[in-house]
């Protein structure tokens, strides 16, 4: 098992805009296992009413801002069926 936890924060009183976002994880329904989790608060807790997981191999998020200048994304994966994902973000 191999987990990631990224933190970026934006200078204050700026946001972070995320680009552009693609995932290559596992599908698996319950997001156990393999997941993408994306939290625009700035809270470790990535409550799911700031949050947004993914497990899905083909997901797609052309534009996201977050409400604060932190960003926090975590990704675990089980096995090789999950590839990562690619997230191209900015400050604005």
């Amino acid at each position: 098992m191999v987990t990631v936890c990224v933190s970026v924060k934006a200078p204050e009183g700026k946001q972070i805009e995320i680009k552009k976002l693609v995932t290559k994880v596992k599908v698996n329904t319950e997001c156990i296992s393999d997941f993408l989790l994306v939290n625009g608060d700035g809270n470790r807790r990535y409550p799911m009413d700031t949050s947004i997981i993914i497990c899905d191999y083909d997901t797609r998020i052309d534009h996201l801002t977050t409400n604060t200048n932190n960003l926090l994304v975590a990704y675990q994966k089980t096995g090789l069926a999950s590839r990562g994902f690619k997230m191209v973000i900015k400050a604005t």
